[in-house]
């Protein structure tokens, strides 16, 4: 996942758009280890949203 937003980053992306099920704790896990905001959405889903400005990059 580092690596996909690092190529994100060099691509000139600025946000990194994620969704997954509220169940899928493993990759909640992951999304907020990698500073992911998560916001809850419609049946059972739960959005993420990356912000790769120069003060939040993955290391």
């Amino acid at each position: 996942m580092k690596a996909v937003l690092l190529e994100a980053t060099a691509g000139g992306a600025s946000t990194v758009r994620a969704e997954t099920a509220e169940s899928n704790g493993g990759a909640l896990s992951v999304l907020r280890h990698l500073g992911f905001s998560l916001d809850p959405a419609d049946e059972g889903r739960v959005h993420a949203l990356l912000s790769l400005d120069t003060t939040n990059r993955t290391r």
